[in-house]
Formats: C-alpha cells, structure tokens, sequence
C-alpha cells in the first residue's frame, strides 16, 4: 500500500508539471523585489532619509499599533544583555528625555501577570517598531478604521 501512495503521488506531480509547465520556474510572478534574486546573505538596502527627532510623528492607524520611531534603528543596541532603546524609554528616564514611554503590557507575562522587568516577548523593540521615514511605500496603504467603513456602509 505504500509503495501505491508513492506511485500515486509520483503520477500526480508529473501530470501537474505537465499541465502547469511554469510551476516551479521563475517567470510569469512579479514580488516587492522587481525580479531580483535573493541572494543568500543579501542585505537590504539602507533607508536613506529618516526622519529625524525633530520631525512630527505619524498619527497611529489603529488603536494598539506600535509607535514608529523617529530616528534610525540602528543607533541603539539591543541585544541579549543590552537594550539601549530602555537607557531613554524607560519609566524612570522618559520625561528627562522627552521621548515615549514603554507601555506597561510590555511588562506584563503570558497570563497577563505584572513583572518588575520588560517581558522576553517585548525585549526586541525593533521586532515591533519600525522607524517612520520619507520613502515612497512599496505599496498602497488602502486602510481604513472601522468607524469610517462602518459611516460609509450606513
């Protein structure tokens, strides 16, 4: 019996490869990427004009999305014993700083318990926010609130 499933499976494949020639070649799709490869080890290219502290920041989108950044990521080090994005956001320093104050669920655990330190979930700030920059974006932003969709549809 297991030797049919894989005579089976074997016929399937080469009648859809026969059917649907293109499956697996690299024509016929376009990505973000414009047709260039993915090289291993590629690194993306440098956003060249971010905004700096100075600038306005961006009105949130929705209720919860993170605040973006209004300087370059790269500037401070988080890693796993540092995280600099702490030496101005924390709640001991945010005021002296002027800068945006850590959200206290970033110190909350899994079962929604408080902790005296930032959660491992919320130790990567980067993984969350992103800096706000003057580049074009690469698609279309097309959202929309719920409370404009819902005035539209009444």
């Amino acid at each position: 019996m297991n030797q049919s499933l894989t005579t089976r499976a074997a016929l399937f494949l080469g009648v859809l490869f026969f059917l649907f020639p293109a499956i697996g070649q690299s024509g016929g799709l376009d990505s973000l990427r414009s047709g260039v490869a993915l090289e291993a080890g590629d690194i993306p290219p440098t956003l060249s004009r971010y905004l700096d502290e100075s600038s306005p920041l961006h009105t949130r989108s929705y209720v919860q999305q993170p605040p973006l950044m209004p300087h370059a990521p790269g500037e401070h080090q988080v890693d796993l014993r540092t995280n600099e994005c702490l030496d101005c956001h924390s709640w001991t320093r945010y005021q002296e700083e002027n800068a945006t104050k850590v959200s206290r669920t970033h110190f909350q655990d899994r079962e929604g318990q408080d902790r005296s330190n930032i959660s491992s979930r919320y130790y990567n700030c980067n993984q969350c926010h992103v800096p706000q920059t003057e580049e074009a974006p690469l698609v279309d932003n097309v959202f929309e609130p719920l409370e404009t969709v819902i005035r539209r549809n009444r």
